[in-house]
């Protein structure tokens, strides 16, 4: 299984304590998502696993929409938690075993369809 390889190979990260994507805020905003990234990652000082979840979100393109492991008591302070994230993009070096997952397309009859 993938968490046996996780614990035999230092860069493989299994996680599974994703049971849903939950939306907060106001539920009569229709906000359309075509896909989601997931972005896994190691902290080199201490180890710690932590990612966030980027989703495209139509007429607006990728946006940042969510962290893991999710903390309900972050939420309040979800502008300088995200602004946090942003550290793996300027300071990559601080980070290990990053993972993206992302959706894949696929041609079938002459047009792209998500998969």
């Amino acid at each position: 299984t993938l968490r046996v390889v996780s614990q035999k190979e230092s860069n493989v990260v299994q996680f599974q304590n994703i049971k849903e994507v939950i939306k907060i805020g106001n539920p009569s905003n229709k906000i359309e998502i075509n896909y989601y990234i997931a972005i896994l990652y190691t902290y080199l000082n201490d180890g710690k696993k932590e990612g966030f979840l980027v989703g495209n979100i139509k007429n607006m393109g990728d946006m940042l929409i969510g962290e893991w492991p999710y903390n309900e008591e972050n939420v309040s302070n979800s502008e300088d938690l995200y602004l946090q994230k942003l550290d793996l993009l300027t300071n990559s070096s601080k980070f290990n075993n990053i993972c993206v997952i992302y959706h894949l397309k696929y041609k079938k009859y002459g047009r792209y369809v998500n998969r």
